[in-house]
């Protein structure tokens, strides 16, 4: 199952074998990738588009390569966007069960699925419910561990 898909009958084309594209761990991951990544975007451009063309400008007025403006303007200043898109892209995917579901044929070791088949495929609902409290808990420690390393931007309630 898998091989016989529009990228495998393109690469047999060129000379190359099939390959298994289902149920692999690097197919949930990009799928996984591909399905967040909308997400992340939507939350770093509104981060870019905020830092003013004139500090750019500047630098570059002042001799900086774009690369050193982008390391030393750019980043720092889309900071809490990318650390905002990073939480949000984490928790969504630390939840996410159906990619491993779908892509991975159910044999891929997900937190979510372990979570979703205590319910509904053993009917142990107790150790689904224990489960997700263990799920949450390390989720919000991780959350709470990348604000306290990173800073919660205009979040924080220092002056």
């Amino acid at each position: 199952m898998g091989h016989e898909v529009v990228v495998n009958t393109g690469l047999a084309a060129f000379g190359l074998g099939p390959f298994n594209l289902l149920f692999t761990y690097s197919s949930v991951i990009f799928g996984l990738v591909q399905y967040m990544l909308p997400f992340a975007i939507l939350l770093i451009i509104p981060a870019l588009q905020a830092i003013p063309e004139d500090l750019e400008l500047a630098a570059e007025g002042l001799g900086a390569s774009w690369i050193a403006t982008f390391r030393d303007i750019v980043l720092p200043l889309a900071r809490p966007g990318l650390i905002g898109a990073g939480v949000v892209v984490f928790t969504l995917t630390l939840t996410d069960f159906a990619m491993p579901e779908i892509l991975g044929g159910g044999t891929s070791d997900f937190f979510a699925s372990a979570i979703y088949d205590s319910f509904f495929q053993i009917s142990n609902a107790g150790l689904g419910a224990a489960l997700s409290m263990v799920l949450v808990t390390l989720g919000s420690l991780i959350v709470a561990g990348v604000f306290a390393l990173a800073g919660t931007g205009t979040l924080g309630t220092r002056s």
